[in-house]
């Protein structure tokens, strides 16, 4: 490996990356799989909510029967953003004609979404940047050779 210690470092901080962006995507993906039970939504109440400045989003609130039992349950349409409150709560007459089905968790039924999305995003950016830390590392080693 070469020895330099801007090169080590470099080396260091692009490992804490790529070991963070895994995690993230670990993590999502556990979630995603947890999620493995499906269930109508019964009573579905839609509202807009304010996430950022200027930024808003489709909320759910929702009950359905898992276990012999009643959950309720809320959701935040994240990937749909709207910039204005109208234009979200006209949206919603297009969402209150879907018929919604609940995913929750088999094991903890509180845990439970309208919207089940894997994480590809973080999937494959953790991928692409395990396949830059190798490459960095393999160019380490090469140079230490050649030099």
């Amino acid at each position: 490996m070469h020895k330099n210690y801007i090169w080590l470092a470099f080396l260091a901080l692009t490992t804490g990356a790529v070991g963070w962006y895994t995690i993230k995507a670990l993590y999502l993906l556990y979630l995603y799989v947890a999620l493995n039970a499906t269930a109508p939504a019964d009573n579905v109440r839609w509202g807009v909510e304010q996430i950022k400045n200027e930024k808003f989003v489709l909320k759910a609130s929702y009950d359905f029967a898992a276990k012999g039992q009643k959950y309720p349950g809320e959701t935040l349409f994240k990937n749909d953003l709207y910039w204005n409150a109208w234009a979200a709560e006209e949206s919603i007459k297009v969402y209150e004609q879907k018929d919604w089905v609940v995913w929750y968790a088999s094991t903890n039924p509180q845990y439970s979404t309208l919207q089940k999305n894997f994480p590809l995003k973080e999937c494959i950016s953790s991928a692409i940047l395990w396949t830059l830390l190798f490459y960095f590392f393999g160019l380490g080693y090469y140079t230490a050779r050649k030099g």
